[in-house]
């Protein structure tokens, strides 16, 4: 959220984008309710223009999953309509910032890569937890990252974030 309101205040429009699907949080996290998810449209039952929530106060709009993870999310980010939707969102936007999901998740992992090749997403910034980010973790996902076009911008370490209590 930071990282959007910082590019949002150099002018432009920003689009923050849930494409966690094991996971989808944002709508949540924003109190935000989107007419239909992005899912939908990647289903091809529902238009981008109802999945996105417009913002009227700051530039940055958010494209937000439902409440529940996709039943077949390797399917919606290999299908053409995940490729045809960033096409509308390069369109639109000067900066879309994407949550891609839990890089080192082995479930989530291949949806991941799959939406970063499909959908050409240019470059990539991974956050890590509550924890500084091991070395070797950055050699891990920067040799998945080099057999795409997108490139591996590093990582961004929260301090702030601390896990959930049990």
């Amino acid at each position: 959220q930071c990282l959007a309101l910082r590019a949002a205040a150099r002018g432009g429009r920003i689009l923050v984008g849930d494409a966690n699907f094991r996971t989808p949080h944002l709508a949540q996290s924003l109190e935000a309710v989107p007419t239909a998810g992005w899912e939908e449209v990647l289903k091809n039952s529902s238009p981008l223009a109802d999945a996105v929530i417009h913002s009227t106060d700051d530039n940055i709009d958010v494209l937000a999953l439902g409440p529940r993870p996709a039943k077949d999310p390797h399917a919606l980010a290999s299908g053409l309509q995940a490729t045809a939707t960033v096409g509308m969102l390069r369109h639109a936007y000067e900066l879309a910032l994407l949550d891609l999901g839990t890089f080192f998740d082995p479930a989530s992992q291949s949806v991941l890569l799959e939406l970063v090749r499909n959908m050409g997403l240019d470059a990539a910034v991974a956050v890590a937890g509550h924890g500084p980010a091991d070395p070797r973790d950055i050699v891990t996902i920067n040799e998945y990252f080099a057999h795409t076009e997108c490139e591996f911008l590093g990582i961004i370490e929260n301090r702030v974030a601390k896990p959930y209590a049990a």
